[in-house]
């Protein structure tokens, strides 16, 4: 499901210009010049209005030096355009996390291990280990598949050795 697009403007900023405002929709309706110039000035008066909210809204002075339109530019792009924004650190990522470590799942193995020694089933030493903080944010059923699903002390070997070196 996409996700909703939140609003963090305010006022005139949040509310499209009225159809009976644009020149062309007057124009299109009736030929009378009059009319349409009317409708061309309050369409430039609703413009200029959502354009100074704009400018408000980012705490962009027109009046300073440099140009307040470059700096406008810049500050709708780091709000709507994320290759913009910058990155935060220490942010998690959606999902799970793609891959265990080795050190993790040595530990998880070392602890299960260390359990089922004291008379507990894997299943059971799992749930158990929930409660510690280093497994915090995982259920009992999620160790007990990372457990039963961890590679071999050989095959890890394997896989170690068929690595290519790395060129210096």
């Amino acid at each position: 499901m996409p996700r909703q697009r939140e609003f963090r403007y305010k006022g005139i900023l949040l509310k499209p210009i009225p159809r009976g405002v644009v020149p062309w929709t007057v124009w299109a309706e009736t030929k009378d010049q009059t009319r349409t110039r009317r409708a061309e000035a309050r369409f430039e008066n609703e413009f200029q209005a959502r354009i100074d909210a704009l400018f408000r809204h980012y705490g962009i002075d027109r009046e300073e030096g440099g140009s307040p339109w470059k700096r406008l530019a810049v500050q709708l792009a780091i709000g709507h355009v994320p290759g913009f924004r910058l990155q935060e650190d220490n942010v998690r990522r959606r999902g799970a996390p793609t891959k265990w470590t080795f050190a993790r799942l040595n530990t998880l193995c070392h602890d299960v291990e260390t359990l089922m020694s004291k008379g507990l089933s894997a299943s059971g030493a799992c749930h158990n280990l929930v409660k510690r903080q280093e497994y915090e944010g995982l259920s009992g059923k999620t160790l007990l598949r990372r457990f039963q699903d961890r590679p071999s002390f050989l095959e890890l070997v394997a896989r170690s050795l068929t690595r290519r070196p790395v060129q210096i």
